[in-house]
Order: structure tokens, then sequence, then C-alpha cells
């Protein structure tokens, strides 16, 4: 069988594959969800686009106080995390 070059990162039901965790796109492992409903699921989990099915995952962001968020169950190669603590380092 062909090997699918980006494979999904969440299953149909907007589950982390690797986890096996609903996390919320706010990265906060033990948020209920924050997001207004997504019009594709429902689910308040999902932030701008539908987690079924998503072949994507957010790395991390920087909050309006300053603050980095990292992806807490990430997979991360010691260069992805390199270049991410490098790009939020002087932000």
């Amino acid at each position: 069988p062909k090997k699918e070059k980006n494979p999904p990162k969440y299953d149909a039901m907007g589950i982390h594959i690797k986890s096996g965790l609903d996390l919320c796109d706010c990265l906060d492992v033990e948020c209920p969800g924050c997001y207004t409903p997504c019009p594709a699921c429902t689910s308040a989990k999902c932030g701008s686009e539908c987690r079924r099915n998503r072949h994507w995952e957010y790395q991390g962001y920087l909050t309006e106080g300053g603050d980095v968020l990292k992806n807490p169950i990430k997979d991360w190669t010691k260069k992805e995390e390199e270049e991410f603590d490098e790009f939020f380092k002087n932000r």
C-alpha cells in the first residue's frame, strides 16, 4: 500500500490520533472547549478549522498577554522545537 504523504493528525471524530486525546485547539489539555461551536461538527474544541480528519495541528501560539503556548502533545523533533523557540524568542 502507498503511504500517505501527509496523514491526518485527527480522526473522523476529531480525536488526536497519536495521543488519543480530545484536545481543544487552545492547547489546554483540560479545556472542555472554548471556541464557538464548529459549523461542521458542533464541537467547541475546533479553532479556525474543524478537527475531523484534519491533517495539521497547532504547534503553539502567542497570547495577547505575551505568553507563548507550545503544543503539549506534539511529537517535536529537536529541529522543530529549536525553530519554534527561535521564532517566538523576541516576540
